[in-house]
């Protein structure tokens, strides 16, 4: 049976797991905080930061409904900040969740343009006012439990034109959740930018709630026509748990949707999204994996969930809402298991398991970012999760194309055997054929992605012709092994200063392309921002800026790049390489000029990168390439190319012009090559002065 490599299937999930992440947004300039309720703004770089928080010390009245117009004249309770009041400990007090209270903040120094703002879905009821106007109420609030209405959700509210000055007021009631006063503090910004905002959350939120909603339901219909294969049915049921997350947490989209619905049952539906998702997760895995996964392990997992998802049934929020509690140790025990069964499906080489456990790592990672986010350990991260919840989903779908083909071919051997089992037999071909349907969908979308991703690669090249503008006499020869490449080649250009390189990433494909683009960056950052123009410099700062996009990561990340880097102004070449060579040929000599043995990233002992300067001469030609062109197989015999031959080929053609050597390079190499797979992506420059 021929099944494609799992590496290779996860390239285009870690492509766009890895491009929405960063897409998540961040923002670097100073945040204003408030000062026992009053915030200037005077300082606020709204260009840079057109959102920001309203952090800081708000006035704070427990117990008190204060009258907007009236609220100068009362001496406050506290200074607190914009957060939950249960967690305030404020000169030796604390405070219950059950209660209700009093924030106000001034803002000064507001900027003249259209301001608007966020609120935070508080988890029962509030009130807010601008100035001495009611802006929103969500739910009802109220002194006590019978006179408040519960609900969650976020309002957008525009702020008066052209004033300098802004007080809000906000009040607040809880009797109905362990968690009392602010979820997440208040958002201010920039009209657009707010819009541009809320968009973004409700189009992420709706993509994963339509996307998960429609896998699951595919999958649910699938398991109709085959009912024997419970892990259809499981898969299908966590699906359609998950894709509720989107809309029923976080932001409460359901909410704004449906503004009369009723709280009680969102909440409950927040909490057994997370639980029974747990549960037919356990199942999924327990059904792939039988003889891995101990029962009495699932049995004790099941039964956990089963009670908490019916104590969230049948109880008030007041008590399940402290299930978050006991959710931040059943999660990583739930891990530890789940890694620990898929390592044994692995080791016994059961079908699917290598799949599972990619899927799992990634599904596992997104469940913790959530339950992390759900109990406020971290803060949001909603991009991150949808790439990871929707690449768990496709990486699941290939198990179960897996479990199908093994299927199909177990039906064409009976098929054979016996003639009593024909009907049975067509009826799950019809079954197969269905899912290898959707499966070739699946892979003509995965192409025109990866297709769109080189038009993105490309943009990060040189054009030919600004090639030719300050290098008149050369050739650039660029082949990808795949439709997206770890090789690139680099110009940057300043006055009578041409700097220029062939650069060879870890890698080919989709993980190749994303490190290029990482280390192209680097190059242009080291150039255009620190204004270095020594090629071993440029090296030392694009070694240090590429080591620094990877210290976050828990682990150490040995990727980097190769390569030879070259400065050319007038008659003088300066040279600087990590592994790779330069090599200058001169009246049918070869003067090769190593490059340092260390990388642009991590290695044992790092040390400055070495610039060689040369003088040419009229006539001289000099070549930097990656590995790519002098490894590859072909030949009579399939060995590979070898320097000593490229040498060889190179000083036979230094009598041709530039765009000719162009020309034979690559013939050469198609020649060579023959019928064989291409091994590497090949990346060559000429120069001739």
């Amino acid at each position: 049976m021929n099944i494609t490599h799992p590496f290779k299937t996860m390239r285009l999930p870690l492509f766009v797991i890895l491009l929405l992440f960063a897409m998540q947004p961040s923002y670097s300039s100073e945040i204003p905080l408030a000062q026992k309720g009053e915030m200037s703004l005077a300082e606020w770089d709204y260009k840079s930061d057109p959102l920001i928080d309203l952090t800081g010390d708000w006035v704070f009245y427990w117990q008190e409904f204060v009258d907007p117009a009236q609220a100068d004249a009362l001496a406050p309770t506290f200074y607190a900040p914009a957060s939950r009041w249960n967690d305030y400990n404020i000169e030796g007090k604390t405070f219950p969740s059950h209660g209700y209270a009093s924030y106000r903040v001034t803002l000064h120094d507001l900027p003249d343009l259209p301001l608007t703002l966020v609120t935070s879905p508080m988890p029962t009821a509030y009130r807010v006012y601008i100035n001495e106007e009611l802006a929103c109420e969500v739910g009802h609030v109220g002194t006590d439990k019978e006179s408040m209405e519960p609900m969650s959700r976020e309002v957008v509210i525009d702020l008066p034109d052209g004033v300098k000055e802004i007080r809000v007021t906000i009040h607040v009631s809880n009797f109905y959740h362990r968690k009392g006063g602010f979820n997440r503090p208040f958002k201010l910004g920039v009209r657009k930018a707010v819009r541009d905002y809320t968009r973004s959350y409700t189009v992420l939120g709706v993509w994963q709630f339509g996307a998960l909603g429609v896998i699951g339901l595919f999958f649910l219909v699938l398991y109709t026509f085959r009912r024997k294969d419970s892990y259809i049915l499981y898969f299908a049921i966590f699906c359609i748990a998950l894709s509720l997350r989107p809309v029923i947490s976080v932001h409460y989209l359901i909410a704004a949707w449906i503004p009369d619905i009723n709280w009680h049952l969102m909440v409950k539906l927040e909490y057994l999204s997370m639980f029974m998702g747990s549960l037919f997760f356990t199942l999924f895995i327990k059904s792939l994996f039988p003889e891995q996964f101990p029962n009495w392990i699932v049995k004790l997992l099941a039964c956990v969930l089963l009670i908490m998802s019916g104590i969230i049934l049948f109880f008030s929020p007041n008590v399940f809402t402290w299930f978050t509690i006991p959710l931040q140790v059943i999660v990583p025990t739930g891990v530890i298991i789940f890694i620990v069964v898929t390592a044994k499906a692995i080791k016994a080489k059961v079908d699917g398991a290598v799949y599972a456990g990619l899927g799992l790592f990634v599904a596992m990672f997104s469940v913790l970012l959530k339950v992390l986010e759900f109990t406020e350990i971290i803060p949001l991260m909603a991009t991150l999760i949808v790439a990871l919840d929707l690449g768990f989903t496709f990486m699941m779908s290939l198990i179960l194309g897996t479990r199908f083909a093994v299927q199909f071919n177990k039906a064409e051997t009976l098929q054979l055997e016996t003639e009593q089992q024909h009907a049975t037999i067509v009826e799950q071909k019809k079954e197969v054929d269905f899912a290898f349907e959707q499966l070739g969908e699946k892979n003509k979308e995965i192409i025109d992605s990866i297709n769109y991703s080189k038009r993105i690669q490309d943009a990060i090249l040189p054009p030919a012709a600004l090639v030719k503008e300050h290098l008149p006499h050369s050739f650039v020869y660029y082949a990808p092994k795949d439709i997206v490449a770890g090789d690139f080649y680099w110009l940057e250009s300043s006055d009578d200063l041409t700097l220029f390189a062939a650069a060879d990433c870890t890698g080919h494909g989709v993980p190749g392309a994303l490190l290029s683009m990482l280390c192209n960056n680097a190059l242009n950052r080291s150039v255009r921002e620190y204004e270095l123009t020594l090629p071993g410099k440029i090296l030392d700062k694009a070694r240090e800026i590429v080591i620094g996009e990877f210290e976050n990561y828990e682990e150490d990340v040995q990727d980097g790049m190769d390569i030879s880097l070259c400065a050319l102004r007038g008659m003088e070449l300066q040279f600087a390489g990590a592994y790779n060579p330069l090599w200058i040929f001169r009246n049918g000599e070869i003067i090769e000029t190593r490059g340092d043995k260390q990388p642009i990233g991590l290695c044992d002992d790092p040390k400055p990168f070495t610039t060689h300067t040369f003088t040419l001469e009229p006539g001289d030609s000099f070549y930097i390439f990656s590995d790519g062109y002098v490894d590859q197989f072909g030949g009579e015999k399939g060995k590979k190319f070898k320097s000593k031959a490229f040498k060889a080929l190179l000083l036979s053609i230094q009598d041709k012009t530039m765009e000719e050597q162009h020309i034979i390079i690559k013939q050469e190499f198609d020649a060579w090559k023959g019928d064989l797979e291409q091994v590497d992506d090949v990346c060559v420059i000429g120069v001739k002065v």
